[in-house]
């Protein structure tokens, strides 16, 4: 599960001729023109915002840009390309901005501002205002509670941003050996649940199911595998069956994960092809708990494509193959 990663490099660069360095960026590495928000929620870890900027501005911010590139490339490889096909004359001076570190968090997050603020004086502050006033050996961190091992729009980042006096490196060498404590802060009741999800396919196809299943996990973030193993379900009384069993940590309400399940227990057309059964603290979550019943006329279906509508493009792809596979 991943509780923190890497933002994009803000490199900013005073250029009497900003065209060449536009073309050059863009014929070298495929960057592309964006507005500032759009850049920033299309980038990615490992990726450059290039300001270009005009010369003779003391210290430059994001509304000095008089064009802003998306580059697929870390500021250190796009400086070396500059120096290496001889751009140096066209570049009065760099200015790096301040690294950025993405967090997952459950909820609003005030409780992890307040953690960060305190326990590395942190400033609590809005995006560009953290750009203009970091420096290179600073820290942008953004907080979000959507899952962060995806490209993030603007509006998934939650506001405020926190500008850390400290490098990037350093700082997310520390808070990613604190990224559970923290997540746990920002939690409602301060709690993990562990789940217990039992497969049954009449079918026998357990592994296709259960690759769904992690798959599915793994793309919302949702928590980790502790285990896995055969068991007996009693579903019926006094008939048991043979299921598979995943055991999950996870800090999702048993309800919504729940939820997840009833929509993989089905196919587009709302056809029932297996059982997932959840239990939380040796109790079965029903279907008709609070928080996991359906609304009035709503179906498999209805949750199905509320599923498939919170995966990437990609889980969707290969949810998909497996389930060609099942029905082959």
């Amino acid at each position: 599960m991943i509780f923190i990663r890497n933002g994009p490099r803000f490199l900013f660069v005073r250029t009497r001729d900003r065209t060449r360095l536009e073309q050059f960026a863009g014929s070298r590495f495929g960057a592309m023109h964006y507005s500032f928000e759009d850049a920033l929620g299309r980038s990615q870890e490992n990726t450059t915002l290039l300001f270009l900027t005009p010369p003779g501005i003391e210290k430059t911010q994001v509304s000095d840009a008089e064009s802003i590139m998306l580059v697929p490339a870390s500021s250190s490889v796009l400086l070396a390309a500059f120096f290496q096909d001889g751009l140096v004359s066209e570049v009065e001076n760099v200015h790096l901005g301040p690294g950025f570190i993405i967090m997952r968090v459950v909820g609003e997050g005030t409780a992890v501002v307040e953690e960060i603020r305190s326990r590395y004086g942190g400033t609590p502050t809005g995006m560009e205002e953290a750009i203009a006033a970091g420096e290179a050996d600073d820290t942008v961190v953004s907080l979000s509670e959507k899952p962060i091992n995806r490209v993030l729009d603007t509006t998934d980042l939650l506001y405020p941003q926190i500008l850390v006096r400290r490098p990037a490196h350093e700082l997310y060498r520390e808070l990613r050996n604190e990224g559970a404590h923290l997540i746990t802060q920002s939690l409602d009741r301060k709690q993990w649940y562990e789940l217990r999800i039992n497969i049954y396919d009449a079918a026998g196809k357990y592994e296709q199911h259960y690759e769904r299943l992690v798959r599915v996990l793994s793309d919302l973030n949702m928590g980790m595998i502790l285990g896995e193993s055969w068991t007996k379900d009693h579903a019926l009384a006094l008939l048991s069956v043979v299921a598979y069993q995943v055991r999950l940590f996870t800090f999702a309400e048993p309800t919504e994960v729940k939820r997840v399940l009833m929509a993989l227990e089905a196919d587009d057309q709302g056809k029932r092809f297996v059982d997932m059964d959840l239990y939380y603290r040796n109790r079965k979550i029903s279907k008709s708990d609070k928080g996991v019943r359906l609304a009035k006329g709503q179906g498999k279906k209805d949750l199905r494509r509320e599923l498939l509508g919170r995966l990437t493009p990609e889980a969707v792809r290969e949810l998909r193959d497996i389930e060609a596979g099942l029905h082959a």
